[in-house]
């Protein structure tokens, strides 16, 4: 589920998974594993620049099969991190 976010700033919803125990940097844990599969998608939160474009961000609130939990944090749309992005895709969402 994407939450589109308005109200709260990315800093914020950082500070609030870190609460839950997402304090990890997922991006390198899914790349030294090689295998996407092991990992699930909790949350993406979305975030919208009020003046530019260029401030889209997603932040995606992962976990792994071992029970590690992290984030990983991308731009959307025209700046978003093609190699990220790829990598992302391959992750399947938790099913709640």
């Amino acid at each position: 589920m994407i939450i589109p976010i308005n109200d709260s700033t990315l800093s914020m919803v950082l500070n609030q998974l870190k609460k839950k125990g997402y304090e990890n940097d997922m991006l390198e844990l899914i790349k030294q594993t090689g295998n996407p599969k092991k990992f699930k998608i909790v949350e993406v939160y979305r975030f919208e620049g009020m003046s530019n474009p260029s401030d889209n961000s997603i932040l995606y609130a992962i976990k792994s099969s071992s029970g590690e939990k992290g984030i990983v944090i991308d731009s959307y749309g025209a700046n978003a991190d093609s190699i990220k992005t790829e990598l992302l895709s391959k992750i399947e969402f938790e099913r709640k």
